[in-house]
């Protein structure tokens, strides 16, 4: 419209064509950056939404995790308490085994030998659940350091709510 109204002024009017043609050109550039601004903004929020599925699913496995692992602490320190009964017994049966069969050498090396493995097996049951203790530790950075993330990709994600078109 204002190319049309500048032929019609003539002379006079070709200044405002030159102007006209130019303000033309820049609302089309400003349309194609607009769009190209909103296909960002798109593209950016699609992977802000995928990052915090990504860092809810992981929270969750290690939660799932954290709760498996504790699970697995309890249940090895049952065990290590019932090997420290069983190995009080049997230090009890080597004691009676000896007033019983003093001349038996054979029944009593055997019970040793089983002595020493309940007290081997009990060292690494206490060694397993040191490990236990470690691994939720690092459960617990690693729960920390999601929450941590998924706080800022929140952050990022009213960010990016800011810019509408």
């Amino acid at each position: 419209n204002a190319a049309i109204e500048a032929a019609r002024a003539g002379e006079q009017g070709r200044g405002f064509a030159v102007v006209a043609e130019e303000v033309r050109k820049l609302a089309e550039q400003s349309q194609e950056a607009a769009e190209r601004v909103a296909e960002l903004i798109h593209t950016s929020s699609e992977y802000t939404e995928k990052a915090l599925a990504g860092m809810k699913s992981s929270t969750t496995e290690v939660v799932r995790g954290t709760a498996a692992i504790n699970h697995t602490g309890e249940l090895f320190s049952q065990l290590v308490e019932h090997i420290k009964q069983v190995s009080e017994g049997m230090d009890n049966v080597c004691s009676k085994m000896n007033e019983i069969f003093r001349g038996n050498q054979e029944v009593l090396r055997t019970s040793e030998d089983l002595k020493h493995i309940a007290e081997e097996t009990a060292t690494e049951a206490e060694n397993i659940s040191v490990s236990v203790s470690s691994q939720q530790n690092s459960q617990a950075d690693i729960t920390s350091a999601s929450q941590s993330l998924a706080g800022l990709a929140q952050d990022l994600q009213g960010l990016i709510g800011r810019f509408k078109i």
